[in-house]
């Protein structure tokens, strides 16, 4: 049992406010255990979780299934979310090993634990582009690679250099397709074979009522790209921009 720090009256020890008097009870009592935290709490911990000195801090903790004040695990227990960013922190799972067989045989959710069985880079795929995406699925989750046909595990090392030198493969490969289509582009350009995309024709008097009707939220933007049917939010943005 607990004593209401107001009226006296004893109440039951899981009673966080009092049915006398109505005080927050709990919050007032003499705390339950707590984990000493280190003197330098990390950053991403301290903004993301409640402090010693939060008037609600007792009603977090219940809230989770804690009886005691564990920053991190709060982070872990909780669904909260910090208003800054979207970071979730989960728990780690138990480490698998994955027998690669095709690119589907692949978990969505990777783990840098888990540990991709291979029968050498020559099986995983038929073309170079292939082989270079899957590698850069599994490496960039930070999984493990076995190799059957040398027993072996890949080290850090080897996984770190071959994952840099797959993504500067892919960043060169696509700046030589973007300058590829660029020059694909004028050449038809030179050639009069091609004008780019034709221009969406709206009448001019209604896309002007539409736009001061949306102006003055008078119609919601999807109700506005109906009617004058443009679809997309950029380009009927950037129509708005002209008139």
């Amino acid at each position: 049992m607990q004593k209401c720090y107001n009226c006296g009256k004893e109440v039951d020890d899981n009673v966080l406010i009092c049915p006398e008097c109505g005080a927050l009870v709990r919050r007032y009592t003499k705390p339950a255990q707590q984990i000493p935290e280190p003197e330098n709490v990390p950053y991403f911990i301290s903004e993301r979780t409640p402090s010693e000195s939060r008037e609600d801090l007792w009603e977090l903790l219940d809230a989770v299934g804690l009886d005691y004040y564990d920053r991190f695990e709060w982070l872990l227990r909780t669904d909260m979310r910090c208003g800054t960013d979207n970071l979730i922190v989960e728990r780690a799972e138990a480490a698998r090993t994955i027998t690669f067989e095709s690119i589907n045989s692949l978990p969505s959710d990777l783990q840098p634990a888990d540990l991709v069985t291979i029968q050498g880079f020559q099986s995983i795929a038929k073309t170079s582009h292939q082989l270079r995406k899957i590698l850069l699925r599994i490496l960039r989750s930070g999984a493990h690679i076995w190799d059957e046909t040398d027993s072996r595990q890949l080290s850090e090392e080897e996984c770190s250099l071959l994952l840099n030198l797959l993504m500067v493969q892919e960043s060169m490969e696509a700046k030589q397709n973007k300058q590829r289509h660029q020059e694909g582009v004028a050449l038809a350009k030179n050639s009069g074979k091609y004008a780019g995309r034709k221009k969406i024709v709206v009448d001019p008097n209604l896309f002007r009522q539409i736009a001061e009707d949306f102006r003055n939220h008078k119609v919601t933007e999807e109700e506005a790209m109906h009617r004058t049917g443009i679809r997309s939010r950029s380009t009927f943005y950037r129509r708005l921009k002209e008139i």
